[in-house]
């Protein structure tokens, strides 16, 4: 996961293009901009800057707090980070939703991530978070 492995990302919604995943971005800050951590989706160079800085032997997991439509998510997925080790934690029932519909095989947990390490042990990650 080390520098150059992340030359291809780029955001994508729902049918592989930027659109459908900003607009429920969009939709969703409209509705309760408190409840979003941001005001406009993570970038393509934000991604690549969170991935670059990945390091994980193969049997550790990723955990994303707050995943949002998945940009970071797909990134971690193109820059190598296998589907079955990616955990996305999203609090926004219709978000967790379009996770689920937009990212094969990687695991969704519908919730509010405070109670982590709970959700890390139901998902059988040997340790919990650290």
């Amino acid at each position: 996961m080390g520098q150059g492995s992340t030359g291809a990302i780029r955001a994508q919604g729902a049918a592989g293009g930027a659109g459908s995943g900003v607009a429920l971005f969009l939709r969703r800050w409209l509705a309760n901009p408190l409840q979003m951590g941001s005001v406009v989706p993570s970038s393509p160079a934000l991604c690549r800057r969170v991935v670059d800085q990945v390091r994980r032997t193969g049997d550790e997991w990723v955990v994303e707090l707050g995943a949002g439509t998945g940009v970071v998510s797909r990134a971690l997925l193109q820059g190598g980070v296998p589907a079955g080790r990616v955990t996305v934690v999203e609090i926004v029932p219709s978000m967790a939703e379009h996770l689920r519909a937009t990212l094969p095989g990687v695991e969704v947990i519908a919730g509010d991530a405070r109670p982590c390490r709970t959700c890390c042990r139901a998902s059988g990650m040997a340790g919990s978070a650290r």
